[in-house]
């Protein structure tokens, strides 16, 4: 059975020395919404995503390479000037394939550069969460350490993000306390996402139909992966990939 290491807060992530992660398969959760957005984004054809911490490092960013879209929010609004915000639905083929997005957001984005060290990063969230899952098992299976990455609300725990990492952790290690959370609620999963923080404040800002559309599962297994060069593309799985004879 793999360990799973689990990092529930930014201020626990912050605290963690880097390097800690540096042969670890790390899998980073911002369910409500940076990581669906990334999952939408790719599956809808875009070229990669480009995550960074600041408002002002996007905009650095657009203006050496002017033809990237501009794409986040903070506290869950898009920013002025900005070509795109923070909800999954915006990201159809028609607005992103085989563009470049530049990616800010309050949370999601920080979490995905705060284990950028790590041997491979995966963004997860409902969308591909079957397929994040059996990527763990094999990464588990080569002695790989494992790191789910809740990313939090502002400074403070998620719920929503760990549910997420209850219901991979329900297959992997369902002894895990967060596995035992997510059973808990399972049963009625779009009531409980409602009670929570973000939600909550999705539907102040009138965006209520991104907690739904969040909460599909596996409609897109594909495995967002960090490149060395902060980039994120569509990883090829490791189960795919050609084995070196001993």
């Amino acid at each position: 059975m793999p360990t799973l290491n689990l990092i529930y807060t930014p201020g626990q992530l912050r605290n963690t020395d880097p390097t800690s992660f540096a042969d670890a398969t790390c899998v980073v959760i911002d369910v409500l919404r940076a990581t669906s957005v990334i999952i939408a984004g790719l599956a809808a054809g875009a070229a990669a995503f480009h995550p960074v911490r600041t408002i002002e490092d996007a905009q650095a960013t657009h203006a050496e390479h002017p033809t990237w879209l501009l794409a986040g929010e903070r506290d869950g609004v898009a920013r002025p000037g900005f070509h795109l915000g923070n909800s999954p639905r915006e990201y159809t083929g028609e607005r992103v394939a085989g563009r470049h997005i530049i990616h800010t957001t309050t949370n999601g984005t920080v979490a995905l550069r705060g284990c950028a060290q790590a041997r491979r990063v995966i963004a997860a969230a409902f969308f591909n969460l079957s397929a994040v899952i059996e990527e763990l098992a094999v990464a588990a299976g080569d002695d790989s350490p494992l790191y789910i990455i809740c990313s939090g609300t502002g400074k403070t725990f998620s719920h929503e993000d760990a549910i997420v990492a209850g219901a991979i952790a329900n297959e992997l290690d369902p002894g895990h306390p967060v596995a035992c959370i997510y059973r808990s609620v399972a049963h009625d999963l779009p009531r409980y996402f409602r009670t929570t923080h973000n939600a909550r404040s999705l539907v102040r800002l009138n965006m209520e139909a991104d907690i739904d559309f969040c909460l599909r599962r596996d409609i897109w297994p594909i495995l967002p992966t960090l490149q060395r060069d902060g980039s994120i593309v569509i990883g090829q799985p490791l189960a795919a990939a050609p084995r070196v004879a001993a």
